[in-house]
Parts: structure tokens; sequence; C-alpha cells
């Protein structure tokens, strides 16, 4: 049970699991202009808790995204269970006015 605000008071929560689970995680430890600290930043915690939990979960697909930076081998030592592919997305070549280029992992 939890609280619900579409119907503003306790409802029981779907045990279902979603088909799909795009998410990111925090980038900085990758980052050019971050620290570059990598797996040794306290921040990468939070990949192996959300590792962990699509370990628990299972769901079909997963899409990661990430700085260009993130190793793309992380993906197969934790979640071996999954097939892994990474495409780069460059916005300023997609026309926004952005260098923020990413890397997408499913």
């Amino acid at each position: 049970m939890a609280y619900c605000y579409k119907h503003k008071k306790m409802c029981s929560i779907c045990r279902t699991t979603a088909a799909i689970h795009v998410a990111g995680t925090v980038c900085r430890a990758w980052s050019p202009a971050g620290l570059s600290d990598g797996a040794t930043a306290m921040s990468h915690a939070h990949f192996l808790a959300w590792a962990a939990q699509r370990i628990l979960l299972q769901e079909p697909i997963i899409i990661h995204e990430c700085t260009d930076g993130f190793p793309r081998d992380v993906f197969n030592q934790l979640l071996p269970m999954y097939v892994w592919d990474s495409a780069r997305l460059d916005p300023l070549l997609l026309g926004f006015p952005v260098r923020r280029v990413r890397q997408w992992t499913m």
C-alpha cells in the first residue's frame, strides 16, 4: 500500500513489472567536465543500486542513458542476462544547440 495522489487515499501497488525501463544514472564521474574518478566515485554506488534493481525486477527491455565516457563493458559484467548495444547521440548533429554527447545503452 502507498499513498495515491490520483485517488487521494492509500491504494494497493500493482505488482507487475514494467515492459521497458528507461533511466540515466549519475554521470559526473565519467564526464570530461567532471572529476573523472569513474568507478571509485561515491556516485558509482547509485549505478550499482540501479543495476541491482534491474536484477530484481528483470524488465524485458532496459535503456540506460549517461555520458559517452561511461564504460560499456560494465553492463555485460553486472547484467549478463541481457544482450547489450550502445548508441552515441550528439544533440548538435540533431539540431539542438547543446554540446552534450550522450550514450544510450540498451
